[in-house]
């Protein structure tokens, strides 16, 4: 019942998410083909803003493009109904304030997602994934790219999907995946082949934002925000979107930033439903360019509050570092663990 009714607030509440009703629309699902309507879109320091489309089964479509065979991948999976700007701050995060030399691949299932129907985009997170699983096959194949420099992010149910494409690789297995609040309706912990697991990957790393998302740590190291549910600016977040996306602004920050999201172990849920967890304990990275390459497994606490009471909805999308980062050990200087894990 629970999931129900956030089914049906995702659908009522388009506006929170920044589009007008007349941006969405029913789609016939069975004129979805994930062969032909799943698109790969390259961006890379040459074209941050306007991207290229990159075929499967097709190594000119790379010859012709700015795809750099020399440089790691990243391939990016968007959610239900969050394409444009997951899409923007990630490309931003990377290329216009990051500066990082890499191939970022966009996948894009925009034909299926922008719609009203959550429960119809939910079913094609199984084929969305292995057509992405395909792709990379198709890549490593060829000498496209190598699989220890792939990592792929997807957020909501792109967190899914991209489990899905951890599970589905055939020319080996994925080192890192991170899910951004990967999303509950519709979704099982007593289903892992259907959903993001901490066995898709090498390294499965999740960060967890609001009550659209599992609560329950889906990967080897799980990060929790102020809790995990409720962002600063976000006010009340009756419908959990403000929260949700919050997800992938974090993690964009975290990939220009200077300024680390450090997590603090926690020894249950229940320590970070209190925000209890032991602030003199095990410290670990969260996110970063290219990040670690594996974490010891637990939850972890991070503390987010903002400067002054904005919405998150319109500093974030702008500028993330207008929010400052506590952490709880403010004033004492300290030794991270497990530096020498990052690459």
């Amino acid at each position: 019942m629970k999931g129900l009714i956030l089914l049906t607030v995702l659908a009522l509440a388009t506006s929170s998410m920044g589009f007008s009703l007349g941006n969405f629309k029913l789609i016939n699902m069975k004129y979805f083909n994930v062969e032909t309507d799943v698109q790969f879109h390259l961006y890379t320091l040459k074209n941050p803003i306007i991207s290229q489309i990159l075929s499967m089964n097709n190594t000119n479509s790379f010859d012709e493009s700015n795809f750099n065979y020399e440089v790691p991948t990243r391939i990016l999976v968007h959610g239900f109904q969050s394409n444009g700007e997951l899409r923007r701050i990630l490309s931003e995060a990377y290329f216009t304030k990051g500066m990082k030399n890499i191939n970022l691949i966009f996948v894009n299932w925009e034909k299926a997602s922008t719609t009203y129907n959550y429960v119809a985009a939910s079913r094609y997170v199984a084929k969305i994934g292995t057509r992405t699983a395909q792709f990379i096959d198709f890549m490593v194949e060829n000498k496209l790219v190598k699989m220890s420099e792939l990592i792929v992010v997807g957020f909501s149910l792109g967190a899914h999907i991209a489990g899905i494409t951890g599970k589905s690789v055939r020319t080996g297995i994925i080192p890192k995946i991170i899910g951004l609040d990967p999303a509950s309706p519709l979704f099982s912990l007593n289903k892992p082949n259907e959903r993001l697991h901490s066995e898709d990957a090498l390294y499965v790393e999740t960060i967890h934002t609001s009550k659209l998302g599992f609560f329950k740590p889906l990967g080897v190291a799980s990060f929790y925000l102020n809790g995990g549910r409720l962002q600063p600016g976000c006010g009340w977040d009756i419908t959990g979107q403000c929260s949700h996306q919050a997800a992938y602004k974090y993690y964009a920050e975290s990939i220009y930033s200077d300024q680390p999201f450090i997590g603090h172990f926690c020894e249950s849920l229940i320590n970070v439903e209190e925000g209890t967890c032991n602030i003199n304990g095990i410290r670990k990275f969260m996110g970063g360019e290219p990040g670690a390459k594996y974490q010891p497994p637990g939850v972890y606490y991070i503390t987010i509050d903002s400067e002054e009471e904005k919405s998150i909805e319109k500093v974030m999308s702008t500028n993330p570092m207008w929010f400052r980062r506590y952490f709880r050990e403010n004033n004492h200087k300290f030794q991270i663990d497990g530096a020498e894990d990052f690459v």
